[in-house]
């Protein structure tokens, strides 16, 4: 069964990033589950149906911004209107092949730590995670981020 501290999401249209970032996070065993959703739609059902279950929540989601259906930024305004169950505060990486990235409007968003550009580094990744492991563990979730 999986559990919080050792579970990642990966939301990502694109099923090659979506294999790839996958294959990266087993080879360096960054996580012992790995969710992968190809949709937002996807997602957020998950979400929806697990909001309650703490041990089923991944710690880390690492979203694609750009993706049709739901994009990136639906499915954060949608997730934030979840009733999670107490104490859950998911790290969010936002994961972009766009340079475009308005820092400021990250910053709407306390649960974003970190962005990645695709396509995404191995060795970034694996940093990233790790740092935000650390970060998490130190102050439970509130104040740091990582760009």
């Amino acid at each position: 069964m999986p559990g919080y501290s050792d579970t990642v999401a990966i939301i990502d249209d694109d099923e090659i990033s979506l294999l790839l970032i996958r294959k990266f996070l087993e080879q360096k065993q960054a996580a012992k589950f790995i969710l992968p959703f190809s949709s937002g739609f996807e997602a957020l059902s998950f979400f929806e149906n697990n909001a309650n279950n703490f041990l089923e929540l991944p710690w880390l989601i690492l979203l694609d911004i750009t993706m049709p259906g739901m994009s990136g930024w639906q499915f954060l305004k949608e997730l934030n209107k979840i009733k999670f169950i107490n104490g859950y505060k998911p790290a969010v990486c936002i994961i972009s092949a766009s340079e475009t990235i308005d820092f400021q409007v990250l910053k709407n968003y306390p649960f974003i730590k970190g962005y990645l550009m695709k396509p995404v580094i191995p060795g970034k990744l694996i940093v990233m995670v790790n740092q935000l492991k650390i970060s998490i563990e130190a102050s439970n979730s509130v104040g740091s981020t990582i760009y």
